[in-house]
């Protein structure tokens, strides 16, 4: 018996089995297996799988799969890695003190193809983060300690309302088809189409320019409409107030355009001012030679 023992490498259970429903331990690869009625490898436990040993399993569970971690990595992985060139997966990341990082990739089925990362970070200084990257990667290179909450590193494609508590940085180029609303900065490094109305409470930076199909609004910019109303016969000076909903940053510059008498220009006398300027409002003086009410557009900018 001693004999036997010493000698027995692996064990199957029930014993001699070799299809079907069983269990192998095998002590030369250091693993265990299990198989169901079909034949069909459903759970491993090794040191030695393709993605550096672990357990994991196939189907659904009767119960909930419950780890604690106090650094390292839980990693949910197909089962399957030779199918793909790099396998998708669903990957926990903590190193137990600083930061957890969820991550949620596509995988790339085709060697040289590139794999989408949907990656939800929460750190110790108490901010969430959200990265978009196309490429794979955890965090991107040159990526500033405090962060936003929302960093898109590719394109963003937005159908619906887009919308971040502190700021939105998008390297790359984006384009919202519904309502966009940052609470913070906004800062696209690349083209931006936004075709319903942006408020953006923070500055807003673009390094190749902006195309609006609604109200576009910052803290750093306001436009709108301001009527001074109707002299009295024989045309005189009146003046009409503006005061924006929020206060801007900083003082701003002010520049107003006469939409106004623009079908008799030659025999209509306008004259306008602009005064009071601060980051609340500003008023608007026009001398106008008739007796009628003045619109004009304005865009305010601040620094």
């Amino acid at each position: 018996m001693k004999s036997f023992m010493a000698a027995l490498r692996s064990l199957v259970l029930p014993f001699g089995r070799t299809a079907g429903r069983r269990i192998i331990l095998d002590g030369e690869a250091g693993r265990i297996r299990i198989h169901d009625d079909a034949d069909l490898l459903i759970a491993e436990l090794s040191p030695d799988t393709p993605e550096g040993g672990g357990l994991w399993t196939r189907g659904t569970q009767l119960r909930p799969l419950t780890a604690a971690l106090t650094g390292g990595a839980l990693k949910l992985d197909t089962i399957d890695p030779d199918t793909t060139a790099v396998p998708a997966l669903v990957l926990l990341d903590t190193d137990g003190t600083t930061y957890v990082s969820l991550i949620q990739s596509s995988g790339a089925r085709v060697a040289g193809h590139t794999e989408g990362r949907v990656i939800l970070q929460s750190t110790g200084t108490g901010r969430g983060r959200v990265f978009v990257t196309p490429d794979g990667t955890t965090l991107p290179p040159g990526y500033p300690a405090a962060g936003c909450d929302l960093e898109v590193f590719g394109a963003i494609d937005a159908h619906d309302l887009v919308r971040a508590e502190s700021g939105l940085r998008v390297v790359g180029t984006a384009a919202v088809y519904g309502n966009a609303l940052v609470a913070g900065p906004l800062r696209v490094e690349g083209a931006s189409t936004l075709v319903g109305d942006t408020t953006v409470s923070g500055a807003l930076t673009t390094t190749t320019g902006v195309t609006a199909g609604g109200r576009l609004a910052g803290a750093n910019l306001r436009c709108g409409r301001a009527t001074t109303p109707a002299p009295g016969t024989g045309g005189g000076q009146t003046e009409v107030t503006v005061t924006f909903s929020t206060p801007m940053v900083g003082t701003p510059r002010v520049v107003l355009t006469p939409v106004s008498a623009t079908t008799d220009v030659l025999n209509t006398n306008i004259r306008w001012v602009t005064d009071a300027i601060s980051s609340t409002g500003f008023t608007v003086r026009a001398y106008r030679g008739t007796n009628a009410a003045t619109t004009f557009d304005y865009v305010a900018v601040s620094a």
